[in-house]
């Protein structure tokens, strides 16, 4: 009976493991397969709640392996249930049986293996949409230890942006009672049931939430636009904080890169190791290389106060680099070549707006750089030093050298107003950069032109509101070699100038020109809003256009006509207007012992000792006297000349006296329809005209002249009367017979000259001629008749004959014919 009862008790026994293995492996695959009980998952969330963290998930299953797992999780804040921390697709649970029991905290610790958790940068931690809205952390290895006091992240390591991290940190509990655990509102993602949110004095942990958000976010921005070229950043925090009061946790980082690609720019030897401890984050040290250089650096920032200090020694490319942040540099007008030294310190109140004209704070340094340009400028060197206080801006020490020279000078701006010096002895044209694009100063320093051999010595001050032009008073002395301004080539000059009220005051000027002369003027003021130039006590000796057009070009070329031998002595006074203009006031004085030469009827004709008074008047300018001498003899008149029609209106009177009338006919002889002419005589005479410039036809005016001693036959107009004179007369020899006395009085009428009187005496005959002459065609129509006097009489067999010839054609080379003759 033993036997056989024992045989029973081990098959019931066998029977029964049997069924218990059974039973367990099939809860075991149910467990793996459909998860475990709602019972078990609440369980799994009280526990979390104990922590301080409202957690849901899908599925928690038993694995034979990792044992319990949790899948799908999603962790929110727990006084706002629908603000969503972070999701992970798994974890990995270690639970304690015996503390289970006994309903203590039963998870020891939490293992993550290459799992992917998503934070959301979201506002409120509302579910993300992009993939900028979210940060996702991927091969998530770790353990995270739990106690009642802490969580424990042990070795937990992850890539996140490209940066592979390590993180060995501690999230205390704060102690609130006496039972050494936090009151924890216990909150589940899918409860209907939603209560009462705590006051807001309470929610101090999701206050530390949308900081560190808020941060997350502004990190994620920053590390999107990098690229980590050979191998992944490596990044390193530990420390310790509350779970109440992120903010003030005490953590160290430190971080490291080989190559970073940012915005088009590459960066090496990447470095930063900070300390963050009790909202204070201080850097003790920051650094990094480009291809220009090092830069190395430090800072301390306050969280409550937004307290930054900071100091950095730079020799990197920073202007490319700090474009890319500060966009507003790109208007700078500077373009570096070389790396700059750059040192710089202060101290910045973060809470108020930061740019160029405001600084929140205090700050200093140093900048000295090899080749850079300035608004195109090209200059080899640069230095100086800078300090700024709210709005106030210093810069001293300025030195910029230029191939051409230096520059050098301090700026202080403060509040809106600004002081400035500065020496300068370089190339005008490098002064352009510095006209901070006030129009005036950039319009007057365009009238400068230059070569290799300008150069510009001045002493430079100013002052005023900088954003108001009209309020700058700027002033200056000094001295200038090479130049051109407004088009007028200036040897060297020397003037003290002042800018106020937008206009340009120049004190005494002197000026030597390159094509002859120089100048000084007591005063000169230009005003670029009425275009007009004052010019005060003007004198020396220039060509004249030369020195209306040093401040009025366009004015200027109305005296272009007039052309000098060699400068003359001038004076001038007066308003000039860059056009011609009403605002023109002006008078001058011109006279040389040289000559000069103004073109009459075609010819430029040449006056010596020229001595001219000159007026204008709005649009006119007038000559009330002109005088000189001309080809032995002499001329005078008056001339005014009216710019302001459509059509430039001309009137004026010439009087000459007993100018030789050789040189004179030889200036519009045709050499090729005279021959052996005796050009002999003066002529003597005046005439009173009007006309319009351009148009002929319109030409009014009367006048008269007189020939003594002279062959009109020279003229190329009488030239060919000649040789018929000679045909009637052969044996009188009078064709080429002098004019002892010739007269006449003329009119003329849109543009056409007629004389009813000519009459010209010779030993042989008298000469009496009328008719026209077209100014516009240059062609004539003219009928001359003859009377034979003294030897041509007595050769006619004692008869007085009149002789008639026919003239048409051009003025230069006319028809002559013969009519008939008859006796008297």
């Amino acid at each position: 009976m033993a036997s056989r009862s024992y045989i029973w008790f081990r098959r019931i026994t066998k029977l029964a493991l049997l069924v218990l293995v059974l039973t367990g492996v099939w809860a075991g695959v149910y467990a793996s397969s459909k998860g475990l009980t709602k019972k078990w998952r609440g369980m799994v969330q009280e526990e979390f709640a104990r922590h301080g963290i409202t957690l849901s998930l899908r599925r928690l299953t038993l694995d034979p392996f990792h044992g319990l797992v949790a899948k799908d999780v999603k962790l929110y804040d727990r006084d706002n249930d629908e603000y969503l921390i972070a999701s992970i697709d798994r974890l990995e649970l270690d639970v304690s049986l015996i503390a289970l029991a006994r309903d203590e905290l039963f998870l020891n610790h939490l293992e993550v293996s290459d799992a992917e958790v998503t934070i959301p940068l979201t506002e409120n931690g509302k579910k993300p949409r992009t993939e900028d809205e979210k940060l996702v952390i991927s091969n998530f290895n770790g353990r995270i230890h739990l106690d009642e006091r802490r969580i424990k992240i042990d070795q937990t390591q992850g890539t996140i942006l490209g940066v592979d991290f390590l993180i060995n940190i501690e999230l205390l509990h704060r102690d609130s009672n006496d039972d050494g655990l936090p009151d924890i509102a216990m909150r589940h993602a899918d409860d209907e049931d939603k209560s009462e949110q705590p006051p807001e004095d309470e929610l101090t942990w999701n206050a530390s939430l949308v900081v560190a958000v808020d941060q997350l976010r502004a990190v994620a921005g920053i590390l999107r636009e990098m690229e980590f070229v050979t191998t992944p950043a490596k990044l390193n925090i530990k420390g310790s904080a509350e779970l109440d009061a992120l903010e003030s946790a005490d953590v160290t980082l430190d971080f490291s890169a080989p190559m970073v690609h940012w915005r088009g720019r590459n960066f090496t030897k990447v470095i930063a190791n900070a300390h963050y401890k009790e909202g204070v984050l201080d850097m003790r040290r920051y650094s990094f290389a480009d291809d220009g250089g090092t830069l190395d650096g430090e800072l301390e920032f306050v969280r409550d106060t937004k307290r930054l200090r900071f100091a950095v020694r730079s020799e990197t490319r920073a202007l490319n680099w700090l474009t890319a942040i500060l966009p507003e540099l790109a208007d700078s007008g500077i373009e570096l070549t070389d790396s700059p030294l750059i040192e710089l310190a202060g101290e910045l109140d973060m809470n108020q707006p930061m740019s160029l004209y405001n600084v929140p704070g205090k700050l200093e340094g140093l900048l000295a750089s090899g080749a850079l340009s300035y608004r195109g400028v090209p200059f080899d060197y640069v230095s100086l030093q800078f300090a700024a206080e709210g709005k106030q801006t210093f810069f001293k020490e300025i030195k910029a050298r230029h191939e051409t020279g230096l520059i050098e000078g301090d700026f202080l701006r403060s509040d809106g107003e600004f002081r400035a010096k500065a020496v300068v002895s370089a190339h005008p044209e490098e002064l352009g950069c510095f006209a901070f694009g006030a129009p005036d100063v950039v319009s007057f320093l365009e009238r400068f032109g230059c070569d290799d051999a300008s150069q510009i010595a001045a002493q430079l001050y100013g002052e005023g509101r900088f954003d108001d032009t009209r309020s700058w008073i700027l002033r200056g002395d000094g001295s200038f070699d090479n130049i051109t301004f407004n088009g007028i080539a200036v040897r060297k000059g020397s003037t003290s100038w002042e800018m106020r009220d937008h206009k340009h005051s120049m004190g005494t000027t002197r000026v030597e020109f390159k094509d002859g002369g120089a100048v000084v003027a007591k005063s000169i003021v230009h005003d670029p809003a009425k275009g007009l130039t004052t010019v005060n006590s003007l004198k020396g000796t220039a060509y004249p256009e030369t020195v209306l057009s040093l401040v009025a070009p366009e004015t200027g070329s109305i005296l272009s006509s007039y052309r000098f031998s060699s400068p003359p002595d001038v004076k001038f006074n007066g308003d000039i207007a860059e056009d011609l203009g009403r605002a023109n006031n002006f008078h001058a004085t011109i006279s040389s012992s040289g000559s000069m030469t103004f073109p009459f009827c075609g010819s430029d004709l040449p006056v010596d000792e020229p001595n001219i008074q000159l007026a204008m008047l709005g649009n006119v300018l007038h000559l009330p006297a002109f005088s000189g001498t001309l080809m032995n003899g002499s001329i005078k008149g008056e001339l005014t000349t009216d710019f302001g029609g459509e059509l430039t209106g001309v009137s004026g009177k010439v009087q000459v006296r007993n100018v030789d009338f050789a040189p004179l006919v030889e200036m519009y002889r045709d050499t090729s329809t005279v021959t052996n002419s005796t050009d002999e005589g003066q002529i003597t005479g005046h005439i009173d005209f009007t006309y319009n410039a351009g148009d002929t036809n319109s030409l009014q005016g009367k006048g008269v002249a007189a020939i003594l001693n002279g062959n009109i036959f020279s003229l190329p107009l009488f030239g060919p009367l000649s040789p018929l004179i000679e045909a009637v007369l052969p044996k009188a020899g009078v064709g080429y017979s002098v004019a002892k006395e010739a007269t006449c009085n003329f009119v003329i009428h849109d543009g056409i000259v007629e004389t009813n009187d000519f009459e010209a005496l010779t030993p042989a005959f008298a000469m009496k001629l009328k008719g026209t002459v077209n100014c516009a065609t240059k062609n004539v129509d003219l009928n001359a008749r003859l009377n034979a006097r003294g030897v041509a009489q007595v050769a006619t067999v004692l008869f007085s004959y009149i002789f008639e010839f026919k003239g048409t054609g051009p003025i230069d080379q006319p028809k002559w014919e013969s009519l008939h003759f008859r006796g008297n």
